[in-house]
């Protein structure tokens, strides 16, 4: 390139720099330079031009503002044809004035792409990372308050790139919510624009036209401003499908040229000094065999269909082979590969060689095979059973993964830990056709030897200077040494732990070192870090996993500690940030605040600082994100983020002036350590791939566990610490069956565990551990089925209830004195064992502890509690948990059962001051930690009481904590479990232990407590499943209304004149309602604070009758004949005088009151109005086509207080008939005047038109009698089973806050934005719309497989027949009330002639009792005829196998059997196998039998086999199931 002036002096770094690039690009042919034209292009010198292959030559001008161009560093080579060819591409575009879509994979290489393109034409770039926050203020102009009170606008990229000729990239188009990008569609189509300033963009070519007209109409100043000819947008995003992502919307998409590219973004780092060993070069050409055949597989079973989407390997990520170069390169492995198998036939094993060339040999013509007394199909069975066997030979090897081989792939490729057992099936098979399955030449074992990737360990950690640290690895198999620079932070280096042994109160152990050296390994090649969670399971896990290795995925993997230990040795700073579900793109990196003026700016998010000050980022919680994290993607991969005002933060630039460009620093010694909460894979897909490298932690040994539980509670006995961890084992053995339902919210992790060992040690004689390690697991709250499980296993581990010990470990049940104050203790006794010494918790001094006068806070009930044994238990371990111990409260039980008064009387008796927050279903994150106010113009952040209570050491209460979305219990799970939180000023709350530069942070205080309130999981509590969300962080109490003594004292105490016998005759009602409840028979938890009601009432007004008081508290259930009928049996059973109550009585009462349903009742008498009440005969009546009211008389139906007719209030009629009208009623005296013969021709009639309804479904009378008596007796189950499904149904439809609306409720974050005249800083609650690109969900998909099998009946004496006909009565039912949209099921039935007999289908459920009634008829039928026999295994397999061919997003199969099993040879192993055929389906067995055949299934075959003896306990079983496999 040559310049046409000859001078070269302002110019000669540009000249060079694009003499070069030209050089590159066209190295043959000269680059011409061209002298400026006429136009705009004269503003601007020009300084050649640039030819992009043999057709398209652009013109190159010289920048305006050089900080606005790509840096060097993030350019595409131009050596790669691909690129070349691509960029000719985009210069075809540019030279035509169109814009261009490149779509592409997800990674930098579409946006290095287009920053290549333009920094050959010396454009300004300017990038928007769109997501879900991003809207019209944030990509044309944002407001702003000046000093004053003036409103002030300030350019967005777009209208830059606009006004400045600027290339710009939409980046991540797929993220964008809907209806955001067409705004642009104008300055697409016409690059023409009317900005919130008032100012309007048009082409510089009218832009001399409109200014003529405006100078024509005599306009002082002209709103007119050019568009430059040279801005131009390149949008980027993927294809949606196959990725998740809105679709485009389609006048967006016509204004775009479009083109896939694809390609691999090269290494920065410096090439090596050292040559490439054989082996790394081996094994990188393995690598990269391996990634071709993966990508060569997806796309043929794409094309071909040969794999639905859901079965197909996860894509390769654009980054990994480039990471997985880096550490070869860096880290050469010490040993050569093995060989890969000569051919995809061939496992290397003779027997499979003879049997694959045995089954390659064509078959003799005419069956001439000389083999004596052996048929064809004898000769061809046995061939295929030696292929069977080659082929079982071939999986197996391939099965086998090594260690070695997972650590290294995961680095870049993730997703293999997150495989289904089909695709790991899958990937193990491509893995073993390249030898890679046998490990990548590291030697011994990563987890054994200590060693991180490729065998390497690291050995030295020295600082360099201020800024570098070198970092010493040694490859354990073959001693080789590596030594590698890398950034670090200002703080002095911790020592590099040693192999074994403790440092500072961190036990270092292998497993440990393993994950730090990795952590360190790939932070030595510049990658930002994602510490998965351990509960994701590696490939070589899976499949036939050891039961051991699944019971340890539950324990700790030391996160947070291998991120401290990461930060010590590198001397970093931490800054962690906790991220919520609800936090805004643009809240990750930047935020609104006010200046002292009172003008709005800017301030830079923790992230933002962090980048800045050269600290190590922690990001807690990417998984909640969504696809908000794409949208971080240029931070990481290019350390380039654009901010506020047209700010751009990057690495220094050297030849810039910082203060006169705007641009901020990020410190090139950052680096970002991301870790996920959840084990759900869903979140770690292609896209969130190329961001880091990856580790995923190990979890802790049993040995190490226990190691690290002895460092924590060094008091703890051994024998009572064994005990602790054999039930830890069992249980988590038993929790890792999905059937069972615990690994959700009931996890046992190593946290839990320490907490329980320090509760032991301090207190072990006066801690029950039965109680202790139920509490912890809420078991009281578990559904029947599993709670019965995991009680059984209690008592399996020597874990047996205080008093049921046996005659030599005997201990009585506690009975504690009140609890009183002495020498500054308070005191708690128990009065069944006085020789051991009472337990004393030191009192708070509030006076000298807290410094802002908290003794105000103390509460004083007084009076309000009434002391009792039970309650007095609780208060001990409630004050042992907060001031002996040091633990976080969780409170959780029924309503009324006294939470709330138990807590402040412990608050009280200690002197603790006590901070109290209530939540609701619209609590915010921002609102629970911080306050937000406007005043004198500025925006203040104020404390709410949670930050208060961690300021000052006060007890927060936190009351209905499981009403709250889960972002705000994830605040109370970061609290708990690290004590860390981020504020939304940008302060954050932190350890005292845990440095800290801004005089902001809050600093948790030692005596700080949190305690939650919350109700128990399930029906009837509306609450969320806050449990999966809450962690481990906190002491767990299932409280529960007190014991009958406990209770009885506490009700004499609250009304002492009540006579003792009624109170104890209450509660015992009261009790046997309760277990009502638990066995599904009533819907309401009936709890201690309605018997308080009752009995201070009965105390006040003792003359009223017990009825009318109890009405006070059943008026709720009056409406549901089933309900009120079973709470009058329960009383009437304690010798209540509640006759009252009965539903006959009741209703007569309220119409007396109130009247029908249809209105208001009133009573009138038409003999005294000269009315004819004489009586003909019963009949329907007319029907009036207008629906008037009509009194009296015989003509209409639905008359009121009529004679003949249907309708109500009247005499003489056959049938009720509601019409919606004021009832006139009839006095007794003329009902009683009414012939008996007339009584009797209405009783026929009635009798008539019910065998002619029965008639009409196709049944008899006698059947329909039937019919509702079973359904009568079913009426509460079938109502508890469709609260149940409803409930879950109404969870999944949850409301959430929606922001950025222009109407709704003002958004508090949003509170700056209005104040300069945003639109939309509203917010609003609404279903919450699905995450962008989730796929649809469908229902859920239930078959229920019922035994007709000829045992049945022969059997029925023991009444299981009857048992299934009833359940299957109650499926039916209970299906009926639920939306089709949520739930689909079938019933199919078996028997010993066929395995699946089809009584109802998905498509055509029984709508009708007729029909209901004829599966029922059917069935009885089927079992009555067919021949012995038995198809239970069958029929399971095919149940499980052909339910998935229809997609749903869950699969059940419940199988009803009469556990009449070993009669025909079946055992429980080929049980299991039939119940396993598809790793889809959740599959259960109800055994109705009352022998010995369905206990031992049940013992056998814990979370996947039922007994069922009494047919009360059926359903609830079976809602039991249900909730436990659908939750």
């Amino acid at each position: 390139m040559s310049s046409n002036d000859g001078s070269g002096s302002s110019s000669g770094g540009s000249l060079s720099r694009l003499a070069q690039l030209g050089r590159q690009l066209l190295p043959i042919a000269p680059v011409s330079t061209k002298s400026s034209g006429s136009g705009d292009d004269e503003q601007q010198e020009q300084l050649g031009s640039l030819s992009f292959g043999p057709s398209v030559q652009l013109p190159v001008f010289k920048p305006k503002d050089l900080s606005r161009l790509p840096q060097d560093r993030l350019l595409l080579s131009l050596d790669d044809p691909v690129t070349l060819e691509s960029l000719e591409w985009m210069a075809k575009k540019y030279a035509l004035n169109q814009d261009m879509f490149l779509l592409s994979p997800p990674g930098p290489y579409a946006r290095r792409l287009a920053m290549t393109f333009a920094a050959l034409l010396q454009l300004p770039i300017e990038v928007v990372s769109l997501h879900r926050d991003i809207g019209e203020a944030e990509l044309l102009q944002t407001r702003n308050l000046e000093a004053g009170g003036n409103l002030s606008y300030t350019d967005g990229p777009v209208v830059r790139a606009m006004k400045q000729g600027a290339i710009l990239v939409l980046e991540g188009v797929e993220r964008a919510e809907r209806n955001v990008l067409p705004l642009l569609n104008n300055i697409l189509e016409n690059r023409e624009q009317d900005l919130p300033d008032g100012t309007s963009l048009v082409p510089a070519s009218r832009l001399a036209s409109v200014q003529k007209e405006e100078a024509a109409a005599k306009r002082s100043a002209s709103r007119f401003q050019a568009v430059d000819p040279r801005f131009r947008v390149v949008a980027l995003g993927l294809p949606t499908p196959p990725y998740r992502g809105n679709p485009l919307d389609p006048p967006f998409r016509s204004r775009y040229q479009a083109r896939w590219v694809e390609g691999v973004v090269p290494s920065t780092l410096k090439p090596s000094t050292t040559a490439t060993s054989e082996q790394a070069v081996q094994l990188k050409d393995r690598l990269f065999e391996w990634a071709s055949l993966l990508r060569l597989h997806a796309t043929a079973a794409r094309g071909a269909d040969a794999l639905p989407p859901a079965s197909q390997l996860p894509n390769v990520p654009a980054t990994a082979l480039s990471l997985l170069d880096d550490v070869v390169s860096r880290f050469p492995p010490a040993e050569p590969l093995a060989s890969p198998p000569a051919s995809l036939n061939d496992t290397g094993s003779e027997e499979a060689q003879a049997a694959l060339a045995l089954a390659q040999q064509k078959a003799p013509r005419d069956g001439a095979l000389n083999v004596p007394e052996r048929t064809r199909d004898q000769i061809a069975q046995r061939e295929a059973d030696q292929l069977k066997r080659a082929q079982d030979q071939r999986a197996k090897e391939a099965d086998n993964v090594s260690p070695s081989t997972v650590t290294l792939l995961g680095a870049g490729y993730p997703m293999l830990h997150t495989l289904d057992d089909q695709k790991s099936k899958l990937a193990k098979e491509l893995l073993w056709s390249t030898g890679l399955n046998k490990g990548v030449g590291a030697g011994q074992s990563p987890a054994d030897s200590g060693a991180g990737m490729l065998g390497y360990i690291v050995t030295a950690v020295e600082r360099v200077d201020d800024r570098t640290a070198k970092l010493t690895f040694k490859q354990v198999a073959s001693g080789t040494t590596v030594e590698l620079e890398a950034p670090c932070g200002p703080l002095p280096f911790a020592p590099l732990p040693a192999t074994a042994g403790r440092q500072d109160d961190v036990l270092v152990t292998p497993r440990l070192l393993s994950m730090l050296t990795a952590m360190l390994q790939l932070h030595s090649l510049g990658r930002d870090i994602c510490l998965l969670p351990s509960a994701l399971a590696a490939p070589s896990d899976k499949g036939n996993e050891d039961p051991d290795v699944v019971v340890a995925r539950q324990a700790s993997s030391s996160t947070s500690t291998t991120i401290g230990l990461f930060a010590a040795v590198l001397g970093y700073r931490v800054e962690n940030v906790w991220l919520y579900k609800d936090i805004g793109g643009n809240e990750l990196l930047m935020r609104r605040a006010t200046s002292a003026d009172g003008s709005t700016t800017w301030e830079p998010a923790p992230l933002i600082k962090g980048a800045n000050d050269a600290r190590l980022v922690h990001l807690a919680g990417v998984d909640v994100l969504g696809p908000t994290l794409g949208s971080l993607a240029r931070l990481m991969q290019d350390r380039e983020v654009e901010l506020w005002a047209g700010l751009r933060a990057t690495l220094s630039r050297s030849g810039l002036d910082s203060a006169k460009s705007a641009f901020a620093t990020i410190d090139p010694c950052f680096r970002i350590v991301a870790t996920a909460a959840a084990a759900k894979p869903e979140w770690l897909n292609e896209e969130a791939s190329t961001l880091f490298g990856f580790v995923q932690p190990s979890p802790m040994s049993p040995q190490e566990e226990r190691a690290v539980i002895e460092a924590h509670a060094p008091g703890c006995p051994k024998d009572i610490l064994d005990k602790l961890l054999h039930f830890a084992h069992r249980y988590r053995a038993l929790s890792s069956n999905t059937n069972v339902g615990l690994a959700k919210s009931r996890r046992l992790g190593t946290r839990a565990l320490v907490r329980m060992a320090r509760r032991l040690a301090v207190l072990p004689a006066s801690t029950d551990m039965r109680s202790l390690v139920a509490r912890n697991l809420l078991v009281d709250f578990l559904p029947r089925t599993t709670r019965e499980l995991v009680s059984r296993l209690l008592d399996e581990c020597g874990l047996r209830l205080r008093g049921s010990e046996g005659a030599f470990e005997f201990q009585p049940k506690e009975f504690l004195a009140d609890p009183r104050h002495e020498n500054g203790q308070l005191v708690f006794e128990d009065r069944n064992m006085p020789s051991q010494e009472p337990v004393r918790v030191p009192l708070y001094d509030a006076a000298s502890k807290d410094a802002e006068g908290g003794s105000r806070l103390i509460p004083s009930i007084g009076t309000g509690f009434y002391n009792n044994p039970t309650q007095s238990a609780l208060l001990r371990d409630l004050a042992v948990d907060l001031h002996v111990v040091g633990e976080h409260i969780l409170l959780m039980g029924n309503q009324g059962t006294g939470k709330n008064k138990v807590v402040d009387r412990i608050v009280e008796l200690l002197g603790r001051p006590r901070e109290y927050m209530q939540l609701h279903r619209d609590s915010t994150v921002a609102q629970v930690l911080q306050l937000v106010e406007l005043k004198e113009g500025r925006l203040r952040f104020v404390e709410s009481p949670l930050v208060r209570a961690i300021r000052l050491g006060r007890v927060v209460v936190v009351d209905e904590a499981d009403k709250c979305s889960a972002a705000v219990t994830a605040v109370f799970k970061s609290l708990a479990e690290r004590g860390e939180l981020s504020l939304p000023d940008g302060s954050r709350v932190r350890p005292a232990n845990v440095a800290g530069d801004d005089e902001r942070d809050v600093v948790v205080h030692p005596d700080f407590r949190l305690v939650l309130l919350a109700n128990r999981p399930g029906f009837p509590f509306l609450g969320n499943a806050f449990l999966e969300v809450l962690g481990e962080g906190f002491s767990c109490y299932a409280v529960a209304n007190p014991d009958l003594e406990s209770e009885v004292r506490l009700l004499l105490q609250a009304a002492p004149s009540v006579d003792e016998g009624l109170v104890r005759k209450l509660d015992l009602a009261f009790h046997d309602l309760r277990d009502a409840f638990d066995a599904g028979l009533v819907t309401y938890p009936y709890s201690l604070r309605e018997l308080l009601h009752i009995v201070r009432h009965m105390d006040k007004y003792p003359n009223e009758s017990l009825t009318d008081v109890l009405l006070n508290t059943l008026t709720f259930d009056i409406h549901r004949p089933e309900a009120i009928q079973l709470v009058y049996q329960t009383l009437k059973r304690r010798g209540l005088d509640v006759d009252g109550l009965t539903l006959a009585a009741i209703r007569e009462r309220m119409e007396e009151k109130k009247g029908d349903k249809g209105g208001p009742r009133i009573e009138w008498d038409p003999k005294k109005l000269g009315m004819d009440t004489s009586l003909d005969k019963p009949k329907q009546g007319k029907t009036d086509p207008e629906n008037k009211p009509h009194q009296g008389g015989n003509t209409w139906k639905g008359g009121t207080g009529g004679r003949d007719t249907a309708g109500l209030g009247g005499i003489g009629g056959y049938e009720r008939f509601n019409a919606g009208h004021e009832v006139k009623q009839v006095p007794d005296s003329l009902k009683k005047e009414v012939p008996e013969h007339i009584k009797k021709q209405a009783r026929e009639m009635a009798q008539r038109a019910l065998a002619e309804k029965l008639a009409d479904e196709g049944m008899t009378a006698h059947e329909g009698a039937t019919y509702h008596k079973y359904k009568r007796e079913l009426e509460a189950q079938i109502q508890h089973l469709v609260n149940v499904l409803n409930d879950l149904q109404a969870q999944a439809k949850e409301r959430t806050w929606l922001t950025r609306q222009q109407e709704g409720e003002l958004d508090e974050r949003r509170l700056t934005n209005a104040l300069t005249g945003e639109r939309a800083v509203f917010k609003r609650r609404q279903e919450a719309p699905p995450e962008v690109g989730a796929p649809q969900t469908k229902p859920k998909r239930i078959r229920f497989l019922v035994d007709l099998s000829a045992s049945m009946m022969s059997m029925a004496y023991d009444g299981r027949m009857e048992r299934e006909i009833k359940t299957m009565l109650m499926i039916m039912e209970a299906f009926s009330h639920v939306s089709k949209d949520k739930f689909l099921y079938d019933i199919v039935g078996h028997h010993g002639e066929s395995a699946h007999v089809h009584l109802t289908t998905t498509d055509k459920p029984p709508e009708t009792i007729g029909k209901r009634w004829k599966v029922l008829r059917d069935s009885d039928a089927t079992m009555s005829f067919v021949m012995s026999g038995d198809s239970t295994l069958e029929s399971i397999a095919w149940a499980c196998k052909d339910i998935t061919k229809h997609e749903a997003d869950d699969y059940f199969v419940i199988a009803l059997s009469d556990a009449n099993l070993p009669r025909y040879g079946i055992t429980i192993a080929a049980l299991e196998k039939a119940m396993s055929t598809s790793d889809k389906v959740k599959c259960a067995l109800i055994c109705l039998d009352r022998g010995e055949d369905g206990k031992e299934l049940a013992r056998r075959m814990p979370g996947k086999a039922y007994q069922v003896s009494e047919m009360k306990a059926l359903p609830q079983v079976l809602n039991s199931v249900l909730t436990t496999m659908i939750d």
